[in-house]
């Protein structure tokens, strides 16, 4: 091989890499370039749902409010006002009270409306963790036409409630009243059901999940002091401190019976034992629960567990005169009372 064809294929070589280098630096500057159009609408639509959250739970508004919101600055937050007021969106009332104007309400309620079913549609029809619910519905929102979600909505069988517990705004613009209380305002012994987990921020959505909390659980106060909240949920005593509380909002019942012992579970069947079935997991998402119906798992299904793997998952059922396997995940989704053995 002589030095000429060395040097040629070098230059080729180097050549390529040059012509690739700048091709992904020219893709990088086109399609990561920020669009001022987007972000204009982007604050102002985070703004409107800032307002109306407050406004919505009886809250103020201010410009402080709003600034710790967006996390934008004192004067970002003047020429966002500025343009909201221009655009007759917000006003000022007296010093620094804002509200929102009747525009600017419709505003907010077509974008929660979008946000809410966009993370009802992930939750139902995805496999998206739920982590990764609302921040991404937090950018679909901004992008996505009412007349798309209102499709979603409708093939979702127009679902009230988002996957979190709140209402999602009807087409006609109404949203039902605020009700609920936060948990530490509940009386001791008092039972109460949890309509609304907070999304935000993160760490403290994820922590309220793992502890197995979520909208429709029926729990029974215990204990409500300064240092700690303790109720029993699903059997378990579970403690909270008093800011991780203030996520969950709950509707006091009226009664005062209260079941104490923890749901049982088709995992929790030994083998070579039965069970009916009485019910599917208010978590299971509407897909996998689809799927455990489509099998025969509904109320008054007997079930038999006949064989286990050697890690105890998958394990084999029978039902109906047939064998299915599932896995744990799936089997602790399927609410049961075991059988006595005749």
């Amino acid at each position: 091989m002589n030095a000429s064809f060395l040097t040629v294929t070098f230059w080729i070589l180097a050549s390529a890499l040059l012509l690739f280098a700048a091709y992904r630096w020219w893709f990088k500057y086109v399609f990561s370039r920020k669009n001022p159009e987007l972000e204009e609408k982007t604050l102002i639509e985070d703004a409107l749902k800032h307002l109306f959250d407050n406004e919505y739970k009886s809250l103020i508004s201010t410009a402080l409010s709003l600034s710790s919101s967006l996390k934008i600055s004192k004067e970002q937050t003047h020429s966002l006002l500025l343009r909201m007021e221009t655009m007759n969106l917000a006003t000022k009332i007296g010093e620094d009270q804002l509200q929102l104007t009747t525009e600017g309400r419709a505003y907010a309620l077509k974008v929660i409306r979008i946000h809410r079913i966009w993370e009802r549609y992930l939750a139902d029809e995805t496999g998206y963790h739920e982590d990764h619910w609302h921040n991404n519905a937090d950018q679909v929102e901004h992008k996505m036409t009412l007349s798309q979600a209102n499709e979603i909505a409708f093939r979702l069988g127009d679902p009230v409630f988002d996957p979190h517990g709140d209402p999602i705004p009807g087409v006609d613009g109404t949203l039902p009243a605020f009700e609920g209380v936060p948990l530490s305002e509940v009386t001791p012994g008092e039972i109460a059901r949890i309509i609304h987990v907070e999304d935000e921020p993160l760490p403290v959505y994820q922590q309220l999940l793992a502890m197995g909390l979520f909208p429709g659980l029926e729990i029974k106060v215990l204990q409500i002091d300064h240092q700690k909240i303790s109720f029993i949920a699903d059997g378990e005593e579970k403690i909270l401190i008093p800011a991780f509380a203030g996520h969950i909002t709950v509707k006091p019942q009226p009664y005062t019976a209260f079941n104490e012992q923890k749901s049982l579970t088709l995992t929790d069947v030994p083998l070579g034992s039965k069970a009916i079935v009485t019910g599917i997991s208010a978590v299971c998402r509407r897909q996998h629960k689809r799927r455990l119906m489509d099998l025969g798992v509904v109320p008054g299904t007997e079930i038999e567990v006949m064989l286990e793997s050697a890690g105890k998952n998958p394990r084999a059922y029978r039902m109906l005169n047939t064998i299915i396997a599932l896995r744990n995940q799936q089997a602790s989704m399927v609410l049961v009372e075991p059988l006595k053995a005749s």
